[in-house]
Parts: C-alpha cells; sequence; structure tokens
C-alpha cells in the first residue's frame, strides 16, 4: 500500500483512504462505506446485475444524510480507483454516469480490508481529524515510531501503533454515533465503528503475540 514511503499518502497509493472526508464543509469519514455498503446489498441482484441508478444513489445522500457533495466526490474517487464500476464504462464521476456497482475490489475493501489493523494504522495518518487533541496525538506518535523504526525496536514499535490505531478508532466511534444521532439515525443504519472496535480487539491479541515471538 505504500511502496517505497515510510507513511502512508493516499495520493502515492492505489489504496484509497475509506475514511477522509471528501466535502469539508459538510462531510463524513463513513460516506465512503456507506455508498459501498449500499451497493453491495444489491450485487446479488442478477435481474439489474447489480446495479444502482447513479441519481438515485445521490439522492438518497442528499436526502438521508444532507450530503450530496460528499456523496458526489467519494463517487469520484471509487470510480477512478476501481472499487465501483459504471455501465457505460465513465472512470470519473459526472451526471453522465449512469447506473453504477461494486468491484470485487470494493467487496474486499468493505468486507474486510477497512477494519484491518494495518490498514487503520496507516490512514490515520493521512486522515484530517475534527480533534485536535487526536491531531497532536497522532503527529506524536508518528514521530516516536520513526525513531523505535531506526532503533530496530519492533515489539516497542508495534504497541506504539497499536495504541495509535485505538485512538483513530475510538475517534471514529464517537464522530460516528454523533453523527447519527444527530441525523436521527442510530438505530435505522450500519455502524461501522463498532465493527471496526470489536475487529480490533480480536486482532490486537494476535499481534501482539506475533509480536512477542518475533522479538
Amino acid at each position: 500500500m505504500i511502496p517505497e514511503r515510510f507513511f502512508y499518502d493516499e495520493v502515492s497509493s492505489h489504496v484509497p483512504n475509506i475514511f477522509k472526508v471528501r466535502d469539508e464543509k459538510n462531510g463524513s469519514h463513513f460516506t465512503g462505506l456507506r455508498i459501498l455498503s449500499l451497493l453491495q446489498e444489491v450485487s446479488h441482484d442478477n435481474l439489474r446485475g447489480g446495479l444502482v441508478d447513479c441519481s438515485y444513489l445521490v439522492q438518497i445522500f442528499s436526502d438521508k444524510y444532507h450530503m450530496k457533495i460528499d456523496c458526489e466526490l467519494n463517487l469520484d474517487l471509487l470510480l477512478q480507483r476501481g472499487y465501483i464500476e459504471s455501465n457505460n464504462r465513465l472512470d470519473i464521476y459526472s451526471e453522465s454516469v449512469d447506473k453504477v456497482r461494486i468491484t470485487a475490489a470494493g467487496k474486499y475493501l468493505l468486507d474486510f480490508l477497512y477494519m484491518n489493523f494495518t490498514y487503520i494504522d496507516l490512514v490515520c495518518v493521512d486522515t484530517p481529524v475534527y480533534s485536535e487533541k487526536l491531531f497532536n496525538e497522532l503527529i506524536t506518535y508518528s514521530s516516536q515510531e520513526v525513531d523505535l523504526y531506526y532503533k530496530n525496536l519492533l515489539r516497542e514499535r508495534i504497541i506504539l501503533r497499536l495504541e495509535k490505531s485505538e485512538k483513530f478508532i475510538e475517534y471514529l466511534k464517537e464522530f460516528e454515533m454523533n453523527e447519527l444521532d444527530n441525523l436521527g439515525l442510530i438505530n435505522e443504519v450500519k455502524v461501522f465503528s463498532i465493527e471496526i472496535e470489536n475487529h480490533f480487539r480480536e486482532e490486537k491479541e494476535r499481534v501482539l503475540r506475533s509480536a512477542e515471538s518475533n522479538t
């Protein structure tokens, strides 16, 4: 995901940062995942080939989340990176895009990658956050991680990366719960941050055991 680089940068990677807010005025860390999840729900529909009218998709995000622009910006990124595809072969979002569906890469991102510790650890330093406290903590963690890397302290670096990821996950959970509560959707839609948190708890134990066995 980050060839020849120490820290992840979406511009330099083929893998998108699904948590990055695209519309800074009115966007969400979860718009990309919500788009993929909606498309995943209809991907088994053989009659429509898993295709969803793009205008209908944008309207859903406009009505439900009040995030039309954020939806369009996410659609553009997902099309360009091949995580969704259009029926008229356009790979940049515009009003000319007719219908879209999730691709195999999009399913992999939605079913596995977005919850994975390595992915969370990488993208958190590339994700602008609405918390000055967390922002400063991520900078500190990143600086310490570089130092541990050059000192070849693998176990200490793994522990630091886990702490950094856990802080980011806590932030995502608070953000999502507040967002859904404000929208009146707290019991109506999938809560991604809880799945991330649960997966991280399980994965954390495996990562720590692996770090111990390699020291």
